[in-house]
């Protein structure tokens, strides 16, 4: 998954410099960082790698649009009558 996810990034990156030769509108952006839950009331439940990707374009410098995907990672949350959310 993680290797997938590294080339695919790679892959946007390319491309966007290639879209950016031909026209300066669109964009691509990757994100990766580390992710960490923590409540205030119920502790911490552990931290994860964070990876996302966004692009857009722009009508005019002022006004465009941008879509984004996020992936914060994988988090255990107990429940309190036993279990847990991943």
């Amino acid at each position: 998954m993680k290797t997938l996810l590294a080339v695919s990034l790679l892959a946007l990156a390319g491309a966007s410099s290639v879209a950016a030769a031909a026209d300066d509108s669109w964009f691509v952006d990757g994100n990766l960082g580390s992710s960490k839950l923590n409540t205030n009331d119920f502790g911490n439940f552990g931290s994860g790698t964070a990876a996302g990707v966004s692009g857009g374009y722009y009508f005019t410098p002022n006004i465009g649009i941008e879509g984004r995907y996020m992936d914060y990672g994988k988090h255990d949350v107990p429940f309190i009558g036993g279990g847990s959310a991943r």
